[in-house]
């Protein structure tokens, strides 16, 4: 099963743990990926898969690592296991392709990217996606040891080559919408919070109003109803006088408003009964 390479033994030196941990890596995945077949329905199991086994991971050179991989040198173990195993069984009719997804200009981005597209492009071997075996951004070491003046070079090639200037200039489009669209939130409910502070103080003002209304019409007599204005300042019986005259006429506006809501009313059931029109007024309802 291990074969001249040793697909499943550790390099230096080889131990048993080592040789256990591989062992039960690989079940998992053999596993999982017996679960993804039978997932597929019947038909389209001997058609091409809708992802191909995938393993993503930083390099220092695209070009030199892909040779490492075809060469079973410096690579993946299961997926250098899983390359000889298809060359033997079924030669020819599995590649092995290499695509640079994400030119890097920063060295702190190597780990952070191949933990991202780990992730989405599900690429861990427990899932029967892809190849990965150790945690994702573990072995990019290789990232430090460039030079500050190597790493403003690939920046410089990153703008000239790839779509990061477009992808930086639409996300600041997004970023002012967004920005714009959270002001104008904050505007309305600067708007509306100042509109019910304005309800509250009028409902304040109100039930100050009723309060003294009562005191006022609870007192049997004139002297009592002197007493009571007495407690309060000139300014606080002119507006006291002020509120009542609103409150009366908001009343009466009330009323008027209700008498005239029963007329309608009223002649709206006349016309149904007489063989009109229900829900239109009569022509001198609707001229009034």
């Amino acid at each position: 099963m291990q074969g001249h390479r040793k697909y499943l033994t550790t390099s230096t030196p080889s131990s048993i743990k080592g040789i256990e941990v591989r062992t039960k890596r690989v079940k998992e995945f053999t596993g999982a990926l017996v679960e993804r077949y039978k997932a597929t329905p019947e038909a389209l199991r001997s058609e091409r898969m809708k992802t191909a086994l995938m393993e993503f991971g930083y390099s220092r050179d695209p070009g030199d690592r892909l040779q490492q991989h075809f060469r079973h040198r410096s690579s993946n173990y299961l997926f250098n296991l899983t390359r000889a195993v298809n060359m033997v069984i079924w030669p020819g009719r599995f590649g092995l392709a290499q695509f640079v997804v994400l030119p890097l200009f920063e060295s702190e981005m190597a780990a952070l990217a191949e933990i991202i597209l780990v992730r989405c492009g599900q690429g861990y071997a427990a899932g029967g996606n892809g190849f990965t075996v150790h945690p994702a951004g573990q072995s990019v070491t290789s990232a430090y040891e460039i030079s500050e003046d190597k790493w403003e070079e690939y920046a410089s090639h990153a703008l000239a080559h790839s779509p990061l200037q477009r992808n930086y200039d639409e996300l600041s489009v997004r970023n002012r919408a967004i920005i714009a669209k959270c002001q104008e939130e904050s505007r309305q409910l600067a708007a509306r919070h100042a509109a019910l502070d304005e309800e509250i103080r009028m409902l304040t003002e109100i039930e100050e109003l009723q309060r003294r209304k009562r005191d006022l019409e609870g007192a049997k007599s004139e002297a009592e109803q002197a007493a009571l204005l007495d407690q309060y300042s000139e300014q606080d019986r002119d507006e006291v006088l002020q509120l009542l005259a609103e409150f009366i006429y908001e009343v009466m506006i009330l009323k008027d408003n209700h008498r005239r809501t029963q007329w309608i009313m009223e002649r709206l059931e006349i016309d149904a009964e007489e063989g009109g029109e229900p829900g239109t007024l009569a022509p001198e309802a609707q001229d009034e």
